[in-house]
């Protein structure tokens, strides 16, 4: 979120010059399976 008033490295930057790519790594069911009681 950018707030009124405060600089940020994308304040001039337009969706042409920003390429995101967000990788969420989800390892939770897997190590729940290998847990044996």
């Amino acid at each position: 979120k950018l707030f009124p008033g405060v600089d940020t490295p994308l304040k001039d930057k337009g969706p042409e010059d920003i390429d995101f790519v967000v990788v969420r790594e989800n390892t939770k069911d897997f190590i729940q399976d290998q847990v044996v009681f």
